[in-house]
């Protein structure tokens, strides 16, 4: 194998690692925020403190939606990076190398598994948290629309 190749699929290795760790971050920032604010906002009270428990809310939608699509951006950034070191792979015929592909078909099929999860924590919390319509009607409030 030439210093090369070594170099090229050590340089996918480590992006696809790097984007793992990421991932596995995220997954364990989902897991809190269920833990802590996993409940849907009480809409059969007054109209006043439903508002109130919307707004303070807010926050934990926005969060909870951005490590949902960053989780699925990092499960898309797996994927690409498994397919450029397999392609890698293939031109080197090292025991490393191949070593490599296996590490990086595991990370595929783990990050695949995980893709599910994402979508249903992204989905539940536009259905259970109403202030996706809060959202809305804020941005088309906005002056320059």
């Amino acid at each position: 194998m030439s210093r090369f190749e070594a170099f090229s699929i050590e340089n996918s290795r480590r992006r696809l690692k790097e984007a793992a760790q990421r991932l596995d971050e995220v997954v364990r920032s989902v897991h809190s925020l269920v833990e802590e604010f996993g409940k849907p906002v009480d809409e059969t009270g007054d109209l006043e403190t439903t508002a109130t428990e919307m707004a303070d809310g807010l926050p934990v939608f926005l969060l909870s939606r951005s490590l949902a699509e960053e989780g699925l951006a990092l499960i898309e950034q797996i994927r690409w990076e498994a397919k450029i070191l397999d392609i890698e792979v293939q031109r080197s015929s090292s025991l490393e190398a191949s070593n490599s592909a296996d590490a990086a078909a595991k990370l595929k099929s783990w990050a695949a598994s995980q893709e599910e999860k994402f979508e249903q924590f992204r989905d539940q919390w536009m259905r259970s948290v109403p202030l996706h319509s809060l959202i809305d009607s804020i941005l088309v409030s906005r002056p320059w629309n």
